[in-house]
């Protein structure tokens, strides 16, 4: 009974204290939820569980692609596309190029490296050897590996070469051609600085007349080199004459030389 006939103010201040200082908090939350960063907030954590729920590990790296990250990416790109910069480097995902390059072309190139100054008896190199039986870091084994992933990047069917295909032609009158069309970039001596290097003994070992064909013919979309609309005889003519830069890198036929 007393406390049924207590003062009403302090039946008032009893009763109404709490939900008072409840309507404070509740303002200043809303306040600060009001501001673009509280808003900001409130969403990423809406939508948090969402990305977790959809978040999937990555997937392990395959041994080729390993070994490629590893030794390869640092100048052709971890997608296979090269540096802007880097302008003697090809793009390995070029599609033209996995079209047209077989699995021995490519690791050839690996095993025996591509020359750089050091093919004119100057210091430097473009790519260094890996092949281990030339005193590189890799095996064989791991080299076919390597070639395995970059093949993974080819998207056109594969062009078949005509091994039995010779460029029979004037080299002179090639020369001529190749001065006007090709030098500026693969460089009057093949060792031009705006595109692969046509001299050295891995080039002119692995590529075949008919490799350098279909590239002349066919181009490197994506690249400075358009397609050119040879006839039969000046694209002979051209690759006649690009055989006549050879392996100036003073290797042997065999690419034992560490520099080929």
């Amino acid at each position: 009974m007393d406390r049924a006939f207590r003062s009403p103010t302090s039946i008032m201040i009893r009763h109404t204290v709490a939900p008072l200082r409840k309507v404070s908090r509740m303002h200043d939350l809303v306040a600060r939820l009001s501001r673009p960063r509280g808003v900001a907030y409130m969403a990423a954590l809406a939508i948090a569980p969402a990305f977790t729920a959809c978040a999937t590990p990555a997937a392990p790296m395959s041994d080729g692609q390993a070994a490629y990250i590893r030794y390869c990416a640092a100048c052709h790109g971890a997608d296979g596309r090269s540096d802007e910069g880097m302008l003697t480097t090809p793009n390995l995902a070029n599609p033209v190029l996995l079209a047209l390059a077989s699995d021995d072309f490519l690791f050839e190139s690996i095993r025996r490296g591509r020359p750089g100054e050091n093919g004119r008896d100057q210091p430097g190199t473009k790519m260094s050897v890996y092949g281990a039986d030339l005193g590189g870091p890799i095996q064989a084994d791991e080299i076919h590996r390597i070639v395995a992933f970059i093949r993974g990047w080819q998207t056109e069917p594969t062009i078949e070469l005509d091994d039995a295909y010779r460029a029979d032609a004037d080299a002179v009158a090639g020369g001529e051609r190749y001065a006007r069309e090709c030098a500026l970039c693969h460089g009057g001596d093949g060792w031009g600085e705006l595109a692969p290097r046509l001299a050295g003994d891995t080039f002119q070992a692995t590529a075949s007349d008919d490799f350098i064909r279909q590239s002349i013919l066919r181009g490197r979309p994506g690249t400075r080199m358009p397609a050119f609309d040879y006839t039969d005889q000046e694209v002979d003519e051209v690759i006649a004459f690009v055989r006549t830069l050879g392996g100036s890198d003073g290797g042997s036929d065999d690419g034992e030389d560490e520099n080929g």
